[in-house]
This record gives structure tokens, C-alpha cells and sequence, in this order.
């Protein structure tokens, strides 16, 4: 359905040379350089690049991924490769301040050709990752902040394994289901309404009372 791997993996690699060497994601299939492939993706480090070239080779290689992942729907390297190199890239935008964040409105990817197109309400982006005890707490206490709770008011949390899977935008007008769109590329998302619709666990009616209007 999405061609060969082996040329998949190719263009990859020529698009990761392509955005190093422009500065632009290139997502139409190029030429490779002879003998290229998925090893390339993932071997290739900035080593010791400037910190301004560093950072446009993670962010070609995480580019590159994300476009494998959204729009080919073939992963080019596991979650752990892939988060590895999203924390050496904000590492190295904390080291050096003075760099723009290439990826900062990066989020998804543009809705898949075949699909009608709406755009979201507001801006959907993606989850975060937290690594370490100091991420947690500083979670925490942005959703302190953000509830407005008293200082030292515990917040009760469920945690629960990540399950790979879609993200929708659902709407509802005077409680009725109107609209599913898929997050795309965080500010226009592909229309499945009809698929949503014989979700069973997404109801197409809501329960009163509600407001005129919902997205969730």
C-alpha cells in the first residue's frame, strides 16, 4: 500500500540531507543517494556540529520520523530512539537559548489525501513525555497553578498504560454528535464523523444538561 520499505527507508534518509542542507521538510519523494537506508536515520548523530547545525539534524531526523509515522503510517524507529532524540533536542535548546525551536508549531501532520478537511475550534497538540521526578512535580504543579488549588492541596491522579491510537476532536450542538475530526496537523484535521458515529463508545446524544455548543 505504501511501497516498498526499502525505498521508503531511502527517501527518508533523503529527506533528513534535504532539510540539513536546506532547512526545509521535503515530503515528495525524492532521488536517494545511492546506498542509502533506515540505518542512516537512526546512526547518524550531530557529534561535535555547531549547536545551530545540531539542532537542524535532530530536528530533519525527528521530521523525517514524524512524517514516517503520521502521513506513511510506517514507523521508521522505535519510541525509544524517537523520544531520545526529542530530549537531546530540548536539551540542546536549553543549552543555547539564543536558537530558534524549529519544531515549536510542529504538531501531527497534515490531514491524509482522501479525507474531507475541517478546522479546529482551538489549537489541538499533542501529549508531553515526563522522564524523570522532577518533570512529575513540575506537572503538578502547573495543575496546581491552573485549578487555582491552595498551596499544599494534593491532586489525585489515574495513570494507566499508552495505548497507540487516534486522537479526535469531538463536537456537539444542542447535544447531538456534529463533528470528529482528527487532530491532523493540530489546526485542520481529517472529518470521520461517519467513523465516529458507529464508535460505540462515543455517544451521539448527550445526556441534559449541556451547553449549546461542545468540543471535546
Amino acid at each position: 500500500m505504501y511501497g516498498d520499505p526499502v525505498d521508503i527507508s531511502m527517501s527518508l534518509c533523503h529527506t533528513i540531507h534535504e532539510f540539513e542542507t536546506t532547512g526545509k521538510l521535503m515530503t515528495t519523494k525524492s532521488t536517494p543517494t545511492a546506498g542509502s537506508d533506515l540505518s542512516a536515520i537512526t546512526s547518524a548523530r550531530p557529534g561535535a556540529a555547531s549547536p545551530e547545525v545540531a539542532l537542524k539534524r535532530l530536528a530533519g531526523r525527528i521530521s523525517a520520523w514524524d512524517h514516517a509515522y503520521h502521513t506513511l503510517d510506517m514507523p521508521a524507529v522505535d519510541d525509544a530512539t524517537y523520544d531520545a532524540a526529542r530530549r537531546e533536542y530540548r536539551a540542546l535548546l536549553e543549552a543555547n537559548p539564543e536558537l530558534d525551536d524549529i519544531l515549536a508549531t510542529k504538531v501531527g501532520a497534515a490531514p491524509a489525501a482522501g479525507f474531507a478537511t475541517g478546522a479546529h475550534t482551538s489549537r489541538m497538540m499533542s501529549l508531553d513525555n515526563i522522564f524523570e521526578e522532577q518533570g512529575l512535580l513540575d506537572f503538578n504543579a502547573a495543575v496546581t497553578a491552573a485549578l487555582r488549588l491552595p498551596a499544599g492541596e494534593e491532586v489525585v491522579y489515574c495513570a494507566e498504560p499508552k495505548i497507540d491510537g487516534l486522537s479526535l476532536a469531538l463536537t456537539y450542538e444542542a447535544g447531538t454528535l456534529t463533528g470528529a475530526r482528527t487532530r491532523g496537523d493540530g489546526d485542520v484535521g481529517e472529518d470521520v464523523l461517519a467513523n465516529a458515529m458507529v464508535i460505540p463508545d462515543i455517544p451521539r446524544q448527550l445526556k441534559a444538561p449541556f451547553p449549546d455548543r461542545l468540543e471535546v
